[in-house]
């Protein structure tokens, strides 16, 4: 959970004139039914404990309006430092290390089974790479996609 980052969202949203709802809170906390258009995880499913992404997942099913989008950010295996070995743990090794290892990378098949019961893939891809200079981010080490309600 990041204030910063609501709060950082809340001014852009101000400067666009748009008007969006908020809330920082942690996903487990969460028990909204049809509510939102869209629910946005910016880097959440990589550090969640496998036996927890169903709940999760369930959360944001059912959080969503009917046609509702769900975007996902999350770690890309293989991708230099930070996509390296270590994030390509299987979820039982997890339990065996007993450790995350700082998150986990899921592969384009893993990601697509996980979503299969409740999303449909609209786009998933990596993330492109930008420079400092930009005004937008992008690291070639995250994979970026949406995803529709089914």
């Amino acid at each position: 959970m990041s204030q910063v980052a609501i709060d950082w969202a809340k001014e852009r949203a101000i400067e666009l004139a748009l008007d969006i709802n908020f809330k920082c809170q942690s996903v487990f906390d969460l028990n909204p039914i049809n509510e939102f258009d869209l629910i946005y995880d910016s880097g959440c499913m990589h550090g969640i404990l496998p036996h927890r992404r169903i709940q999760c997942l369930n959360m944001i099913y059912n959080g969503l309006k009917s046609g509702g989008y769900f975007g996902l950010t999350c770690f890309a295996p293989g991708y230099g430092e930070v996509g390296g070995p270590q994030f390509t743990m299987n979820d039982w090794e997890v339990y065996e290390e007993k450790t995350m290892k700082g998150g986990l990378a899921f592969s384009d098949e893993k990601i697509r089974y996980l979503m299969s019961d409740y999303f449909e893939c609209t786009e998933l891809r990596i993330m492109e790479a930008k420079d400092q200079e930009s005004d937008l981010f992008g690291v070639p080490f995250l994979w970026t996609s949406l995803w529709r309600k089914k």
